[in-house]
């Protein structure tokens, strides 16, 4: 086999006239692609590192150690690399986007705009160019959100832009045009709108506008923001990173968003391409770090996204975010006790947190401990304020559900009524609730008016049209059920449900063929009975029930 790989690297490698001078050099090559099949990466680099130094002008040796570099992080390999691989003219989007990085962390503007020349020209990721020139203005004292707000930008170019924006006016110091831009992002329930609040949080609060940060942080919600609150509460010190914002940070931080649409995608080696590149440019910025973690596993690599995730300190008020993304890799991965044991080594080394309690309660539920889950959300609720209502209630449904899913009931509706007395107008609440009702056929009327509250609330959200759609399917009104249906299904790719539900109005008013379609692409995502029971519509149809 090792003597087949040698003639066949010899084609790639060196030229027949060549053939012995060469012997040796071919003998490295051949053992570093042994190394690196092997998964011995560092070993194959060092080789390729030593080879190219000796035969500069090899295409193949430049395109392996560009690729490794990539692979294991090593940023100034790739860069070396792209020199040499740039003799063949044909260099790919990565390689500028990475000479593009270098230059911003060199503050060498004619490097930049050359790169960006190029990337600009991209059918994939051109749309980045606008904002990777609006901070090349910013960081050289320009207002460089003239280019984010472009009437000729794409859309893509505008989304990614959303949070930019932000960061630029933060790095200006232009707080009440950054307090303006964050409000209109703050409805988003994504990870880019929690990392800018979490970001302008502290920013603001040090800069006198220690109210709007309080609210913002109190409205966001997650374990991180309720840590930082938690610090600002009791005097203490925030990590000195959250303060920091340069070109470098925003720049990674667009980089991390691309990185985790990509892993969507499934394109996961360009995804592990971005999310290193960020973290190379902000090495200490906790944020890029989920990314990386996440882009990782993806990839495959589990132990290195456990050990970038573990690298943090329990006092970082990003510990439980880094905490949450390493136990939905080992969750995903089926170690289901392992990831318990870390959410609860959490929860003890900081008793009084209430977001690391409530990270122990949601994984013991993802593990199926649910009985376990609600103690630690019994729990939870008695540790928190009354003043806290938002909380209260929302702590009141993970619990329900719990106790749902543990075959207690009636003890989840008692539950439920008292989330609903913390806070009445909790969509999420009324939905699940209501949803509940009108599955059970416990009380339709009661349910239906709850699903329609919640809709009347947030009505971007897939699973409350969804809850509605159904509704309105057991009452017969197909008219008014199958547009919210589909609307449902094309906000949510990966809930089977919503797609199974979406199959069955379809079949109803006669759509045959559409309605197992629909059936066909849930089950490709659904699992256990779920799947069995979407195999059984796809080929009967609603006409023959499931057994």
């Amino acid at each position: 086999m090792k003597k087949l790989s040698l003639i066949l690297a010899f084609a790639y490698f060196v030229s027949p006239n060549i053939l012995y001078a060469n012997e040796r050099l071919l003998s490295e090559y051949v053992e570093a692609r042994l190394s690196e099949i092997d998964n011995r990466n560092q070993s194959a680099l060092k080789s390729y590192k030593d080879l190219i130094k000796q035969r500069s002008d090899s295409q193949i040796l430049a395109d392996r150690l560009f690729e490794l570099s990539l692979k294991t992080g090593d940023i100034k390999s790739a860069l070396n690399a792209i020199d040499a691989r740039e003799q063949s003219g044909d260099l790919p989007a990565q390689a500028y986007i990475l000479r593009y990085s270098a230059a911003l962390k060199d503050r060498d503007w004619t490097a930049a705009i050359i790169a960006l020349e190029a990337i600009i020209e991209d059918p994939v990721f051109g749309f980045m160019a606008p904002i990777m020139t609006s901070w090349v203005e910013t960081a050289k004292g320009n207002d460089g959100t003239a280019f984010l707000r472009a009437s000729n930008n794409s859309g893509l170019t505008n989304f990614y832009g959303l949070d930019q924006i932000s960061y630029q006016y933060l790095y200006r110091k232009k707080f009440d045009k950054a307090r303006k831009n964050i409000v209109s992002i703050r409805p988003f329930n994504e990870a880019f709108a929690r990392d800018l609040i979490l970001k302008a949080g502290p920013i603001l609060h040090q800069n006198g506008q220690v109210n709007f940060a309080r609210s913002l942080l109190s409205a966001q919600g997650s374990g991180a923001a309720i840590s930082t609150l938690e610090i600002f509460n009791d005097g203490g010190k925030i990590p000195t990173g959250f303060y920091e914002i340069s070109p470098e940070v925003g720049i990674a931080r667009l980089y991390g968003r691309v990185a985790s649409t990509l892993v969507d995608q499934k394109l996961f080696d360009i995804s592990v391409f971005f999310a290193r590149t960020a973290k190379w440019l902000a090495p200490d910025d906790r944020a890029i770090d989920l990314y990386l973690g996440r882009s990782l596993a993806a990839n495959g690599q589990i132990e290195e996204a456990n050990n970038v995730l573990n690298n943090i300190k329990s006092t970082d008020p990003y510990f439980s975010l880094h905490a949450g993304q390493n136990i939905r890799i080992l969750l995903d991965e089926k170690r289901n006790q392992e990831a318990v044991n870390i959410a609860t080594q959490s929860h003890n080394s900081h008793p009084e947190s209430q977001s690391l309690l409530l990270l122990l309660a949601q994984t013991q539920d993802m593990a199926g401990q649910y009985d376990a889950a609600a103690k630690s959300y019994q729990k939870l609720i008695k540790i928190t304020s009354d003043k806290q209502k938002r909380r209260l209630s929302y702590f009141s449904l993970y619990l329900a559900r719990s106790l749902s899913k543990a075959g207690n009931w009636e003890k989840a509706v008692k539950i439920l009524d008292r989330g609903l007395e913390y806070k009445d107008d909790n969509p999420f609440l009324l939905n699940y609730y209501g949803y509940s009702l009108i599955e059970r056929d416990e009380d339709y009327d009661r349910g239906f008016a709850m699903i329609k509250k919640a809709y009347d609330i947030e009505p971007n959200s897939p699973d409350i049209t969804d809850s509605l759609g159904w509704g309105y399917y057991l009452k017969g009104n197909l008219q008014k059920a199958l547009p919210l249906l589909e609307k449902a299904a094309q906000g949510s790719e990966d809930d089977s449900e919503i797609k199974e539900h979406l199959g069955d109005a379809y079949w109803s008013v006669g759509r045959r063929i559409d309605a197992r379609y629909t059936w066909r692409i849930a089950a490709l995502i659904a699992v256990g009975n779920d799947k069995k029971r979407l195999d059984h519509k796809a080929e009967f149809g609603l006409d023959v029930p499931y057994s």
